[in-house]
């Protein structure tokens, strides 16, 4: 297996993989939430802590990836290893920026719905800001938006671990310790 020759920094790997772990706790707590609360129509206490995490961890990832979008504007990124193909670049880059462009619309897109509802109470402690007035009919058509954008965000991210399994373990080129958080900083 290759070396890469330019990997992340530590801060770009801290951020990439807390953003990982956020979206491994916050989307199976989307599903729930909604099973129970809109399928179930049961709304209890429950139902009220798989809102306000969902909530608060949806926060959580705007704010990392904002400060993930400031590293990298003022750290940059590593080049593109040397030999890539075209083809694999243009995946890469595609991927990566659609990916980006997702992680910041979905939750966004639930900030403005819960705005609108509004539902902005976490856990009983404290509230989000409103960044829009309410309209509970147009916050329906928003929560839409919102589902329908995570699942794009899942079929992104799918599209995305793809491709750094494809180069695991078909070219086994070691593009995937640019990432990998056990390495070093070079």
């Amino acid at each position: 297996m290759q070396e890469p020759r330019h990997q992340y920094g530590l801060s770009a790997r801290i951020l990439h993989w807390l953003t990982v772990v956020m979206l491994l706790l916050t989307v199976p707590i989307g599903f729930a939430m909604t099973y129970r609360g809109s399928d179930l129509k049961i709304w209890d206490a429950t139902t009220n802590t798989l809102y306000s995490s969902h909530k608060l961890l949806g926060f959580l990832i705007l704010l990392i990836v904002v400060a993930r979008l400031i590293n990298n504007r003022i750290s940059g990124t590593p080049p593109d290893e040397p030999g890539m193909k075209k083809i694999f670049k243009l995946a890469a880059h595609s991927t990566h920026h659609i990916l980006c462009l997702l992680l910041l619309l979905v939750p966004v897109t639930g900030w403005v719905a819960i705005s609108m509802l509004p539902a902005l109470n976490i856990f009983g402690l404290f509230s989000l800001p409103a960044i829009t007035s309410p309209d509970q009919k147009l916050s329906r058509l928003i929560f839409d938006y919102h589902a329908y954008l995570a699942y794009a965000l899942l079929a992104v991210i799918a599209a995305h671990i793809a491709g750094a399994l494809f180069h695991q373990f078909v070219l086994r080129d070691g593009i995937i310790r640019r990432m990998w958080p056990s390495r070093s900083s070079s």
